[in-house]
């Protein structure tokens, strides 16, 4: 159960990191399945939430699960327990939507990679990154 948690946490991880990273048909699919779900936050706040969740929760089953039941050990359950529900709330609130910073978006690093793109493109078709002056 441990070992799937922080499987399916990575996994989460790894598909958050494609919908807002890259341009591959993994994260078009990422992008468009989050579009699918009507909040324009999943993406930005529900896939890192749901990640950390099933991440958090899996090394809590792994370092509260075998301690004996003493004064310590209750504590630092409270303390991994919270650690669980935190990224919860993430989740809740990616359901609503309101504005997050631009750059928390897919789309903004979309637009990104297309003008740093189109600028290489520009610097290529000259030859040449350098500017020239028209001044004698």
């Amino acid at each position: 159960m441990i070992a799937l948690g922080c499987i399916f946490g990575i996994l989460m991880a790894v598909m958050w990191a494609l919908a807002m990273f890259t341009d591959t048909w993994l994260g078009r699919f990422f992008r468009k399945q989050a579009q699918w779900l009507g909040s324009k936050n999943s993406i930005a706040l529900g896939e890192p939430s749901i990640a950390l969740f099933f991440f958090a929760g899996s090394i809590v089953l792994a370092l509260t699960g075998n301690l004996p039941d003493s004064q310590l050990s209750k504590p630092l359950s409270a303390l991994m327990l919270a650690l669980i529900f935190i990224p919860m709330i993430g989740v809740i609130l990616s359901f609503f939507n309101f504005d997050l910073p631009k750059q928390m978006y897919p789309e903004w690093h979309e637009k990104q990679r297309a003008l740093k793109a189109s600028r290489v493109d520009h610097s290529t078709e000259s030859g040449t990154d350098v500017q020239r002056s028209d001044a004698q």
